[in-house]
């Protein structure tokens, strides 16, 4: 849930490190509703009672300048391995 206040409250949907998003983000206000289901796509919101905005593609450098102490601020991805054991095989 976002509230908005006085100022503008933007939303983006960052994607993952394959450039991959896992869903939507549905933003609503009072006055309507807009769906961000591509990587670094946004929407913004004067007010409780304004709709969003249309959903537009926020430039890499743009979101790297406004969010930059967020992303620095996100914890690190955990690290995964994938083991496979083959019955037949002596080594792993």
């Amino acid at each position: 849930m976002f509230l908005v206040g006085c100022s503008k409250t933007t939303v983006v949907l960052l994607p993952d490190s394959n450039n991959l998003v896992g869903g939507q983000v549905t933003v609503s206000s009072e006055s309507g509703t807009q769906v961000l289901d591509q990587p670094n796509q946004y929407t913004e919101v004067s007010s409780k009672s304004s709709s969003p905005s249309a959903p537009a593609v926020m430039e890499k450098e743009k979101i790297d300048a406004d969010f930059s102490d967020v992303i620095a601020a996100l914890p690190l991805r955990p690290v995964s391995f994938f083991c496979s054991i083959l019955s037949s095989a002596r080594r792993i």
